[in-house]
């Protein structure tokens, strides 16, 4: 799950090395972000007292 980051991660390292990033890589990057965040688990850790009785 987390090597979907990797792309990510390879354009901040170019963006500080000096290239340029679009606006369609940011908005990628960010629903990469977005992805991984609610497959993790992270969004029911959080609000887990709300979703606990549907399931």
């Amino acid at each position: 799950m987390f090597l979907n980051l990797i792309p990510v991660f390879t354009a901040m390292i170019s963006w500080i090395s000096g290239e340029r990033i679009t606006g369609t890589q940011v908005l990628g990057g960010s629903l990469v972000f977005l992805g991984v965040y609610l497959t993790s688990g992270m969004l029911n850790h959080r609000f887990g007292v709300l979703f606990s009785k549907y399931k």
